[in-house]
């Protein structure tokens, strides 16, 4: 009901794990990411995604690189 939320008042309205699956769920979705076993692996999709993103961190100067 209210517009405007404290980060404590995010936690206690949304689980942090319900939104890591649907993460999880979407890059699979995507092709990104496949599940083998208890373990995800990149897809070559998904480590194409992976470069992109690091070369346009690196180029913005966003940080968050390695």
């Amino acid at each position: 009901p209210e517009k405007r939320l404290t980060l404590d008042g995010m936690k206690q309205r949304y689980s942090m794990e319900e939104k890591f699956r649907r993460e999880l769920d979407d890059m699979i979705y995507m092709g990104r990411i496949q599940k083998s076993g208890d373990f995800y692996v990149n897809t070559a999709k998904g480590l194409i995604h992976v470069k992109v993103m690091n070369f346009l961190r690196n180029y913005l100067h966003l940080g968050g690189h390695q």
